[in-house]
């Protein structure tokens, strides 16, 4: 059975090394692929 000071532990491990899911899930990055879209409707 792990105890609660190794659950923390491994909770903090993981956190640090967490990946972000949706990596362009920012506002510079939407507002660029918007803009881009925007761009090729109107070409």
């Amino acid at each position: 059975m792990i105890d609660a000071e190794e659950t923390r532990r491994q909770k903090a491990r993981n956190l640090r090394y967490k990946k972000p899911i949706v990596r362009d899930l920012n506002l510079d990055a939407i507002t660029e692929e918007r803009s881009n879209m925007v761009r090729k409707i109107c070409i």
